[in-house]
């Protein structure tokens, strides 16, 4: 019996608890997640997602973090792919303002929101929901796990409409 099965048995779980199929060993082995690979350094049009407090961790110094997404929008290879985020906030680190670590990672955050705010349009920002939902085309650099965003700019999302053809008929079509 598996380890774990009869405590699982004796839980009233199936005696299928511990279960799990692996049929080609060298397909598995070859198995890339599409939804999770990174996509490579070059330039998209993405949508903003929610920011959101990461609130399982925080970074190395103790501050708390908001994390947010660039969602692919480009049709292609990466479309729905993410280029994952992270800021710092006041609101988040009340006891913090006066840590120098701190204050130099509010800097950062506030470049990486001013890059936002260029690239939608935005010249004043009282709340970050103001962003969310909002197209931009970004420049990207994977810098090992990481995504690096080297310049924004209003979204260019004129290849994502379809062509379409003026249909003319005299027929009614009901």
């Amino acid at each position: 019996m598996p380890l774990g099965q009869d405590v699982a048995q004796d839980m009233g779980m199936p005696n299928s608890y511990n279960s799990f199929q692996v049929d080609n060993v060298e397909e598995a082995m070859s198995y890339e997640p599409g939804g999770f690979t990174k996509p490579p350094t070059g330039t998209y049009n993405v949508q903003i997602g929610p920011f959101q407090l990461i609130d399982k961790k925080t970074d190395q110094s103790g501050h708390w973090m908001k994390g947010y997404s660039l969602n692919i929008v480009d049709p292609g290879a990466h479309e729905g792919k993410v280029i994952d985020q992270i800021i710092w906030s006041p609101e988040d680190n009340p006891d913090s303002l006066d840590d120098p670590k701190f204050k130099t990672k509010l800097g950062i955050a506030k470049k990486r929101i001013a890059q936002l705010m260029k690239g939608v349009g935005l010249t004043t920002l009282s709340n970050l929901g103001q962003l969310e939902g909002k197209f931009l085309q970004v420049d990207v650099v994977l810098d090992g796990k990481n995504h690096d965003v080297k310049d924004v700019r209003a979204a260019n999302l004129g290849q994502r409409l379809p062509e379409t053809e003026d249909v003319v008929s005299d027929k009614i079509p009901f």
